[in-house]
């Protein structure tokens, strides 16, 4: 059996995925509070800015004011019009166990009952697949594809 390329896995493993368009999911969560927020972008509540810092004991402070106290995850959807669900639920345990890997790979990451584990990208006009989809699938340990 011929191994796939490393874009061909990811875009097999991809295609398995439940795709459901975002509209249907701010039909579903009119209120954005009915969905827990797992990992997006942290902003500084004081001044607003997204860059955020890190010092060596872990904790956030924000690259334009300074301060510590108020830094929290951005509030609300990605801007890609789509957002996915795991049909596998080895692939739902990784995730969950592994939110930080998620965020790392650029996904916004989402929890309701009725989903479950959901995420998106907020981003457009670039390939997916070399920014997220890749570094997604390698950092989850698959092996689908060739080395060579």
């Amino acid at each position: 059996m011929k191994k796939l390329t490393l874009k061909q896995a990811v875009q097999k493993w991809v295609s398995e995925f439940n795709q459901i368009p975002q509209r249907l999911i701010v039909k579903a969560y009119p209120m954005i509070e009915d969905i827990e927020i797992l990992s997006t972008p942290k902003v500084c509540g004081c001044c607003g800015s997204a860059d955020i810092g890190e010092y060596e004991n872990g904790e956030l402070y924000c690259l334009s004011c300074g301060g510590t106290d108020d830094i929290t995850n951005k509030y609300g959807l990605p801007m890609w019009g789509y957002m996915w669900t795991f049909k596998d639920s080895l692939d739902v345990d990784w995730a969950k166990e592994n939110i930080d890997k998620m965020a790392d790979c650029g996904f916004w990451v989402y929890e309701s009952d009725e989903l479950g584990l959901f995420f998106g990208i907020d981003g457009a006009g670039y390939d997916f697949y070399e920014s997220h989809w890749i570094p997604l699938y390698k950092a989850t340990g698959l092996k689908w594809h060739s080395e060579d």
